[in-house]
Order: C-alpha cells, then structure tokens, then sequence
C-alpha cells in the first residue's frame, strides 16, 4: 500500500506514505475486506476525519478513491504512479 500510494490519499495531502496508517475504506467491522481494493494510506488526521465527519469515500477501481465533501463536493485521487507524480523528495532528517 505505501509502495503504491507514496502519500496520503486524501484530496490535496502530501503526508508520505510511510507516516501514514493503513485504513480500510469499507470499514473491517462492518465485514471489509483486507485486500489492495480496499485499502489506502490515509495520514493520521485525514484518518480520523474520515471516521468522525460527513466525509465519505468510496475505491472505484484501479486503486482510484472517489472522495465526497459534507457539501457534496467530489473529488478523486489516484496512486502516486498512476498520477503522473515524480518521485518524492527524501524527507529532511531532522
């Protein structure tokens, strides 16, 4: 998950991957499978957020999430890759 997403995949997140939790977008208590078309890496806050707001998400194949604002808003992510992204820059080692 993190080779294949590189960032967080919430809409505008550039938090690196590897900083990231690994979420199931159809929740596994309420029966979602742990597979590559369920997961995303979603940082900390955008984690959360998608658990305790009106935000909804939805994976519509090829790994590509379909994100609904609470106004209704619509916005989609892809993976790093398929994105058309250059590599990430290393992260400062302080």
């Amino acid at each position: 998950m993190r080779a294949r997403d590189a960032t967080c995949r919430f809409p505008g997140c550039l938090r690196a991957a590897h900083h990231c939790e690994v979420d199931h977008t159809i929740d596994w208590q309420w029966d979602g499978p742990t597979n590559a078309d369920n997961l995303a890496c979603l940082c900390r806050r955008h984690h959360v957020m998608k658990h305790q707001s009106d935000w909804r998400v939805k994976q519509i194949g090829d790994a590509v999430l379909r994100w609904v604002s609470p106004t209704g808003a619509t916005y989609k992510t892809l993976p790093h890759a398929a994105a058309g992204r250059g590599p990430i820059p290393d992260e400062a080692p302080f």
